[in-house]
């Protein structure tokens, strides 16, 4: 069976628009902007006070700056064994290692003690190739609403402290307690190698507060 010429050329165009397995520049970027805005602001609290004055000769939001020139280093990789409930949509895992940035042809690595935080490295997005649609899922950054995606009920909730959390590596997942208002869960966390509390709004479950 022959093709038209012009259906070719829309093939040809739109594939590497629609790789599952490949996560383009234009969309590592929006991933990187999300991560340095939240660096940004979470470390505003440290150098700013309640009366809006820096405290600090060099305040620590500006380590987070970047040059025109220069951006963060970003790895990915797909997630073949983690599936997100919506189709077309594949979960990826988006390393910053080191929190290293590139500055033309320089790779510079960053302690993360030299900004005062807690930084996490690896971050979890759920991505659809098809509407270019990225899902902020876990990490340290800011992210997504979820919850509507999922089946209703309790059932869903240990997968989705799973992902939002999944840089704490979570296992051991237990509903502790159910109030008027919120949900009590206990995790052990395998990275931190403690147990964790977690609320969760019982009507949003996307509102989940960390209590270690």
């Amino acid at each position: 069976m022959k093709f038209p010429a012009i259906l070719l050329l829309l093939l040809s165009i739109l594939e590497p628009i629609t790789s599952q397995n490949i996560l383009s520049d234009s969309i590592l970027n929006e991933i990187q902007n999300n991560i340095i805005i939240f660096r940004i602001r979470n470390s505003a609290f440290l150098s700013i006070s309640k009366y809006g004055t820096i405290d600090a000769i060099r305040p620590l939001f500006s380590k987070h700056l970047l040059d025109p020139k220069e951006k963060l280093l970003l790895t990915y990789e797909i997630k073949d064994d983690l599936k997100y409930p919506q189709n077309g949509y594949d979960i990826f895992i988006v390393s910053n290692p080191g929190h290293s940035i590139i500055s033309g042809n320089v790779v510079q690595t960053t302690s993360a003690l030299d900004f005062n935080l807690k930084l996490s490295e690896k971050f979890l997005i759920a991505y659809n190739a098809i509407e270019r649609d990225i899902k902020y899922l876990g990490g340290e950054f800011y992210k997504s609403i979820i919850c509507p995606d999922f089946p209703q009920g309790l059932d869903s909730i240990p997968f989705i402290l799973q992902l939002k959390y999944f840089h704490y590596d979570l296992t051991e997942i237990t509903l502790k307690h159910t109030r008027s208002t919120k949900y009590i869960y206990s995790a052990f966390s395998k990275s931190l190698e403690k147990r964790l509390r977690f609320k969760i709004d019982r009507e949003y479950l996307d509102y989940i507060e960390l209590v270690e």
